[in-house]
């Protein structure tokens, strides 16, 4: 897929069918059935994202220091 199709576009619209059904399938007076699912994942997404910058930001200090040594 990555060759013809880059993966990214890929993503994008695979998250906006799901988005779409979503917002269809909810209203706004009730709560979706799987919304403990939602908030775990969003908790794990926000994890990997801290987990991200904060080894990104380790690489970086890590660079300078051998820079300034």
């Amino acid at each position: 897929i990555g060759e013809v199709i880059p993966l990214l576009a890929v993503v994008y619209i695979v998250s906006c069918i799901l988005a779409g059904i979503l917002y269809n399938m909810t209203t706004p007076e009730e709560p979706p059935r799987i919304h403990t699912a939602f908030a775990i994942l969003g908790f794990y997404i926000a994890v990997s994202w801290i987990y991200c910058f904060a080894t990104e930001l380790v690489v970086f200090i890590q660079a300078v220091g051998v820079a300034f040594s």
